[in-house]
């Protein structure tokens, strides 16, 4: 069970509400007030709604502070016709529903064990370790293109970064990229034509530059 995170370890973000023009993506949450896991399915994997059963077992679109105190496995649906298992999930949304519901339609599969989603070929875990920088970017670049586009201003507050420091840190990655300064909230690595970036960092040395960063 290497890939159990708790959530607040982020991950969650921002992006638009769930909808069917996506694979969906299952959950598999424990708490210590469930007695066997309970599953939730969503858009992506920065999502801020989820759709799970509440207290009452009736499937509802959740805010995903619902998520803070659980233990949560994800796995990406990589089967066919992912729009129908949107479509069968929607359908029954505001009625009560089994434990199981979620993992059978979207797999089309009967669940005869918890273990069942771990083993089954249509889904691959998300490796948390690998992903959370990539997540964090894509929250980042969000808001850096929403800055960038509507306040030139606060954008040019941003200072490049020349230092040895900085340049040890850039060696051998692409030269679209920069790293940049804000007074107030310390540095990020940056690429220029893109504008996808990431978060920021008290120190240049500890910033991590992913290849989702390089990549156009």
């Amino acid at each position: 069970m290497n890939n159990i995170i708790n959530n607040e370890d982020g991950l969650m973000g921002i992006s638009p509400v769930i909808g069917m023009n996506s694979y969906p993506f299952v959950m598999q949450m424990m708490s210590p007030t469930f007695v066997r896991p309970k599953y939730g399915v969503q858009n992506d994997l920065i999502t801020d709604k989820i759709i799970t059963t509440d207290e009452d077992d009736t499937l509802k679109v959740l805010p995903n502070s619902y998520l803070s105190d659980k233990k949560i496995r994800l796995f990406k649906y990589k089967g066919k016709d992912p729009n129908s298992k949107w479509m069968k999930i929607f359908e029954s949304l505001d009625t009560k529903v089994p434990r199981e519901f979620i993992y059978e339609a979207i797999s089309g599969k009967n669940m005869l064990t918890d273990n069942q989603l771990y083993l089954d070929e249509d889904f691959e875990e998300i490796k948390f370790d690998e992903i959370k920088p990539s997540i964090e970017n894509e929250a980042y670049t969000v808001l850096n293109k929403f800055v960038y586009k509507t306040n030139p201003t606060l954008a040019s507050k941003y200072r490049i970064v020349e230092s040895d420091e900085a340049l040890e840190l850039l060696n051998h990655h692409s030269d679209k990229l920069a790293i940049l300064e804000s007074d107030e909230f310390g540095y990020f690595a940056v690429n220029k034509e893109t504008l996808r970036r990431t978060k920021y960092y008290d120190n240049i040395e500890d910033i991590v530059i992913g290849d989702d960063l390089e990549n156009d």
